[in-house]
């Protein structure tokens, strides 16, 4: 049997022209907007999720799932983060950077999201 993949994930927001402008500043993330509650997400344009207008019962959480994304160097991607409007909650090097380092962050509506990569 095959393991299944992340396949599309969304990503509760109250102001989608601000998420739109921290993605695409912290990820390089392009958007296609569906409609005025929902934009789809293009990475090397491949389409792999959404950003979606909150809800009562789909609204930004740090307590979530988390998503570790690939970066190539963590404080690079960090200085991203804050630049764009979003904050560091914890960066952790792995066996003392040996194994790399993550970092989980917040998006300007308090998503969590996380970071790995091989480099600080």
């Amino acid at each position: 049997m095959k393991a299944l993949e992340l396949g599309f994930f969304a990503i509760p927001t109250t102001d989608l022209e601000k998420a739109k402008v921290f993605y695409q500043a912290v990820m390089g993330w392009k958007f296609k907007d569906r409609d005025l509650n929902f934009s789809y997400i293009f990475a090397n344009d491949a389409m792999i999720g959404s950003l979606e207008r909150a809800t009562k019962t789909f609204m930004p959480s740090k307590n979530g799932p988390l998503l570790f994304f690939r970066a190539e160097f963590m404080q690079n991607t960090l200085d991203k983060v804050g630049n764009a409007g979003g904050a560091v909650i914890e960066k952790i090097a792995i066996e003392n950077g040996a194994r790399g380092y993550t970092a989980k962050v917040l998006d300007p509506f308090e998503n969590a999201i996380a970071f790995w990569a091989p480099e600080e």
